[in-house]
């Protein structure tokens, strides 16, 4: 063989096993995350079913003031469902909001306890709010 012929014959080795390498499997969500948005966050419907007065140290509203104010604001801050994920429903997305402007909580704290990733609450904080601001 001649030593263009090994030389080239190197050269497409090398390039297929760049094509061919494979990249590490990343998820769309962690595991934590997975799961239908409502089923992980029937943390509002247990919230409300005990006790009102623990939801209204939780948000520091009152149930009636929450209610009224989703009402008002739930068309405006709603998402909807997509064919990858089904859209946070609007009281849960206005419950981190209160919870974060009442407590000042990080995101971190918060997507413990909602069970919501920390970017998917970074955004829908500033939205809520600017949303709340702009409609009262």
């Amino acid at each position: 063989m001649s030593q263009v012929t090994v030389t080239a014959a190197a050269y497409l080795v090398i390039r297929n096993a760049r094509k061919t390498r494979k990249r590490k499997h990343r998820w769309w969500k962690k595991e934590l995350f997975i799961g239908n948005v409502t089923a992980h966050n029937d943390f509002l419907g247990r919230l409300l079913a005990n006790d009102q007065s623990l939801f209204t140290n939780f948000s520091r509203m009152s149930v009636e003031d929450f209610n009224i104010l989703l009402e008002k604001v739930g068309p405006k801050i709603m998402k909807s469902d997509t064919n990858c994920r089904e859209a946070i429903p609007p009281k849960i997305r206005l419950l981190v909001t209160l919870r974060f402007l009442a407590t000042g909580d990080i995101y971190q704290s918060l997507m413990y306890l909602f069970k919501i990733s920390e970017p998917t609450i970074s955004r829908t904080v500033p939205e809520v709010t600017v949303t709340l601001v702009l409609f009262s």
